[in-house]
């Protein structure tokens, strides 16, 4: 199933280049420090990682990812939604040098989720939003300890802190870092997600998921 037309292919060109550029632009503003376990380092530079941030921070993750995490590795691929506003994102993130598999909680996922597994497998980094598109907020749905079962790779939280940062009334409400902020990049260890074998062994996963990325969050 194709996903929906929302934009014009013009409309879309130039939100995104203009977008982008912006993007670029404020980050070079602000002052970013990182604080990433030795071993996360390690591992993601010698085997692919799933990288999973909350969709209230996804705003830097282009950016931290070309400054941070992108040399010497293969390119990364991240999940966009099937909407109109997955569309945007998807053309985003190809301005980043992300690529992007199509699909979300409620449509295609199951092809998504195999996309993803393969480009791990072929050796490339994935980066979800667990919680997205539509929440609820610090949520984690059940395609993210699939991913992370199935491929047999680690989760690798990730967090950004702003000193300050504007907040929209969305239903994540969403961090717009402002110009000239301190931004705190925290990696948390590598977490494994083990098999399971019943629903309530998934389910205690999953929460172990959850818990797993709150622990390096502090504003929330």
């Amino acid at each position: 199933m194709s996903p929906p037309k929302a934009e014009t292919p013009r409309r879309a060109y130039w939100l995104t280049l203009v977008g982008s550029w912006i993007l670029r632009i404020l980050a070079l503003t602000l002052r970013i420090t990182v604080e990433t376990p030795q071993e996360v380092a390690a591992m993601y530079a010698a085997s692919p990682v799933i990288f999973t941030f909350w969709h209230n921070r996804l705003l830097l993750v282009p950016i931290v990812w070309n400054r941070y995490f992108r040399a010497g590795a293969q390119p990364g691929y991240a999940m966009a939604s099937t909407s109109g506003d997955g569309e945007l994102i998807a053309q985003f993130l190809a301005r980043f040098g992300v690529g992007s598999v199509r699909g979300s909680s409620t449509r295609r996922g199951s092809v998504a989720l195999r996309e993803l597994v393969r480009g791990l497998r072929q050796g490339h980094c994935a980066g979800v939003t667990p919680d997205g598109s539509r929440g609820p907020l610090y949520e984690i749905k059940p395609g993210l300890v699939l991913l992370a079962q199935i491929s047999g790779r680690p989760m690798v939280p990730i967090n950004l802190e702003y000193s300050r940062a504007w907040r929209l009334k969305s239903w994540d409400r969403f961090f717009i870092p402002k110009p000239f902020s301190r931004v705190h990049l925290r990696l948390g260890p590598a977490h494994h997600v083990a098999r399971t074998a019943t629903p309530e062994a998934f389910e205690e996963e999953r929460r172990r998921c959850q818990q797993a990325m709150m622990a390096i969050v502090s504003e929330r």
